[in-house]
């Protein structure tokens, strides 16, 4: 019997800080965009009005495309789903057998001008599966601490764990 033990929600999703700012931002950029082509200037000014004109139309497609993919990236955030025999990730199902290794990496974004000055660090869970799929999940997007040990209790139930454990720290 395979019963659901424990459901992890995604921290972060629906309507985030990022997508509502760019798509307001794109909304604006796309109303400035047609209100100034239909705009009448002078003969004089024709030149800057395409010029502006071009700038708010790639503005406008760069802010679209940022509410896309924010809003991509939102939708494929699923609950992590851990069963008795096995877990559902965002980047599909795995068996506990199948798990080869389970770590935590630490992710550094350095300074672009200072290699040594660390600007942000980002933890991630990675589960490694014998067959080299990963499953990263970020700190910033599930509680990967509770998610690791319920799934280092599960993986140490198996029958074959007291052979070979499948999780290093």
């Amino acid at each position: 019997m395979n019963e659901i033990i424990a459901t992890f929600d995604p921290i972060q999703t629906g309507l985030s800080k990022d997508l509502m700012t760019f798509g307001i931002l794109t909304m604006v950029l796309l109303c400035g965009l047609v209100i100034g082509n239909r705009m009448k200037v002078k003969y004089e000014q024709r030149h800057y009005k395409n010029m502006l004109l071009m700038l708010a139309f790639f503005a406008t497609l760069i802010s679209a495309g940022a509410t896309f993919f924010t809003w991509l990236t939102t939708i494929k955030l699923t609950p992590v789903v851990m069963r008795a025999q096995d877990m559902d990730t965002p980047y599909g199902t795995v068996d506990y057998t199948d798990i080869r290794n389970a770590y935590y990496y630490q992710d550094k974004q350095t300074a672009k001008f200072a290699a040594d000055k660390v600007i942000k660090e980002t933890q991630f869970l990675i589960i490694d599966e014998i067959n080299r799929k990963s499953h990263a999940l970020s700190e910033e997007n599930y509680d990967i601490d509770k998610i690791f040990s319920l799934l280092e209790k599960q993986v140490k139930q198996l029958p074959e764990a007291q052979e070979s454990p499948a999780t290093n720290e």
